[in-house]
């Protein structure tokens, strides 16, 4: 804020010409305002007066308001008028100051008595300039790279008693600012807009921001107020960095990872697996920051085994540019579990379910785990919650048998297998539909993806247990009477 100090002495407030015909002072100086902000307009009223003493009237030719010992000028009006002995003349001059701080100014007065002689009255004037205490205006900016467009926030605080209106701001400085002028009609007493403007610096080192904020008071009053702000501009450096392996997601498909390494962030990424010069397969990432990376997998089913180019293309200090890196591509065996020729059966609330797993994958699963999944109306129950089934290789099964406990409106069972294959961890769930099983007297209620009879057990059994006990029991039987027989 700013306050004004008339300052006056003996021999400034009595500021007179005498002649022989007028007696002509600068009786007052007064303000519009109390406290001025940079750039907004008061008015100084100055109060002209031919005093009583004067034979005749005097013209005012000319008053105007100067930066003190400096012909640098504020404000001027001319052909003013004439006053009478006895009168006065109050004339208001339009002033404002750019600069906070005092400002010591004088008010000069031309006069002509009626000799045709003229005369310069001079009265000495302090305004001091101060920001406004009714707005406040904060700027954030980001960690600067030179030639990157980023995002500088400006915030502007209506912080006096009334809302402030026509609220005008504009960045500037050296640099270059997109849409720089911002448009507010109203800003409530206590509240506070931010805007957000894209910057470019054009290289690296200090930089100086400049903010004006331009409203209008509860009473009309123009304000206007300023800011410098300096930022450190670091130099850009660009550094990106591609790597692709096989692995992530299933386990057996390519994971590509994006890293910059530098200060530049890198925007718009598109990532594409390229095999034999076509794109195969193609993702968007998101914005990568700096210091840091993105990671974007192709699934197996999108790619083919063989030689396979990784391209990864951003935009980059307003540049669109791009990266790559290839690998072998060979597909890691996967193990596919899945529940076969299950019977079901169920006594009251607990049901029991038995059937096979299969591997319809390329790989051995080890260490397979059958449990019961608890879920609405289900929970493990009885003598065989989890059951432990071992290795499965592939194209091969095995049995399984777990019970568990329903209650409600229950339509199917879901069934947890855990298994690992090569060397990872792997969860699935399947669902095991209940709504044929009998209610109490264990009516077989089976589901199957395959009939049994049509299966290759583990080691290549294939034909069933007893039939085929039965049958040997017969040869040895036979063979032995005929051993008998001929000995006879």
């Amino acid at each position: 804020m700013v306050t004004v100090l008339l300052v006056t002495s003996l021999l400034a407030s009595t500021a007179s010409v005498a002649s022989a015909s007028t007696d002509v002072a600068i009786t007052n100086v007064t303000t519009s305002v109390d406290h001025p902000a940079p750039d907004e307009q008061f008015t100084l009223g100055v109060t002209v007066a031919n005093l009583q003493s004067s034979s005749g009237a005097a013209d005012v030719t000319a008053i105007y308001v100067r930066k003190h010992s400096s012909t640098e000028e504020y404000s001027r009006t001319e052909n003013v008028g004439s006053i009478a002995p006895g009168g006065s003349l109050e004339v208001p001059l339009s002033v404002s100051l750019s600069s906070l701080g005092y400002h010591r100014l004088t008010v000069h007065v031309v006069v002509r008595d009626g000799n045709g002689s003229y005369r310069r009255l001079t009265h000495p004037l302090y305004v001091n300039v101060r920001e406004p205490s009714d707005s406040l205006v904060s700027v954030s900016t980001p960690d600067a790279i030179a030639g990157v467009q980023q995002t500088t926030n400006v915030t502007v605080a209506s912080t006096g008693s009334t809302a402030i209106s026509n609220v005008q701001l504009t960045l500037g400085g050296n640099a270059s600012v997109k849409n720089p002028e911002r448009i507010v009609a109203t800003l409530a007493s206590g509240a506070e807009r931010t805007f957000g403007y894209q910057v470019t610096y054009p290289d690296a080192g200090p930089h100086v921001l400049n903010t004006t904020l331009t409203y209008q008071t509860a009473d009309g009053t123009v304000r206007t107020a300023r800011r410098e702000t300096t930022v450190d501009v670091q130099a850009a450096n660009l550094d990106v960095g591609l790597t692709a392996s096989v692995g992530g997601g299933n386990g057996t498909g390519i994971t590509a990872r994006l890293t910059e390494f530098g200060n530049v962030p890198l925007t718009d990424v598109q990532v594409r697996a390229v095999q034999n010069g076509q794109t195969v397969a193609r993702e968007l990432a998101g914005d990568v920051a700096a210091k840091s990376s993105r990671r974007v997998h192709f699934e197996r089913s999108q790619l083919a085994s063989g030689n396979l180019t990784i391209v990864a293309q951003y935009t980059a200090g307003g540049h669109r540019r791009s990266s790559r890196t290839g690998l072998e591509y060979a597909p890691v065996p996967l193990a596919d579990l899945t529940l076969t020729s299950v019977d079901v059966s169920r006594s009251g609330g607990l049901v029991t379910l038995s059937g096979d797993i299969d591997n319809l994958g390329s790989a051995t699963a080890n260490s397979v785990l059958v449990e019961v999944a608890s879920g609405d109306g289900v929970t493990s129950g009885g003598s065989k919650q989890t059951y432990f089934v071992g290795p499965v290789q592939s194209s091969e099964f095995s049995t399984f048998e777990l019970t568990a406990a329903v209650s409600g409106d229950v339509h199917a069972v879901p069934v947890r297998i855990r298994y690992a294959v090569n060397g990872q961890q792997r969860t699935t769930v399947q669902s095991v539909p209940i709504d044929a099983a009998g209610a109490s007297n264990g009516q077989s209620g089976a589901v199957s993806n395959s009939d049994a009879s049509n299966r290759r057990g583990p080691a290549g059994s294939g034909l069933p247990v007893l039939p085929l006990v039965g049958l040997v029991v017969v040869v040895l039987v036979v063979a032995g009477g005929i051993y008998w027989w001929r000995r006879r």
